[in-house]
């Protein structure tokens, strides 16, 4: 499932007091966060998500994203503590003259949606091996 919501960020709005904001997911996993950053940003709006007080992306706890024109994101494996699990993304704009209207994008999937990591690679290395042993 592709969660998507628009988020308009004020100008002038102070990184220790950003706006919030969040989406509720359904399912298992959250395997992809991302944030569109329209032409106009200049870098200038930033962004994190975070489950309660944990930042879950991007990873360390003092990196925010940021960019212009750009889909900023990345795939993870975070398995939601509940459900529905809600997600909350923190923004704060250094420009003091716009607002910014970024769009967030959260992807979730169900536990049988999501291959177990490393399956494949074990697999096609027995098969290897196997196929080793018959000479082929």
């Amino acid at each position: 499932m592709l969660y998507q919501t628009r988020v308009t960020v004020p100008a002038n709005t102070p990184q220790d007091s950003p706006i919030t904001t969040s989406i509720e997911v359904e399912e298992d996993y959250i395997t992809y966060l991302g944030v569109y950053f329209p032409p106009g940003c200049c870098n200038l709006v930033h962004v994190r998500f975070r489950y309660g007080e944990t930042q879950i992306f991007p990873h360390a706890n003092y990196e925010w994203l940021s960019g212009e024109g750009y889909l900023m994101g990345g795939r993870l494996l975070f398995k939601t503590p509940e459900s529905p699990c809600r997600i909350y993304v923190d923004a704060y704009s250094d420009d003091g003259t716009y607002d910014h209207t970024i769009i967030i994008y959260v992807e979730a999937l169900r536990k049988e949606e999501v291959a177990r990591p490393g399956i494949i690679e074990s697999v096609l290395g027995r098969l290897g091996k196997f196929l080793e042993k018959l000479g082929l």
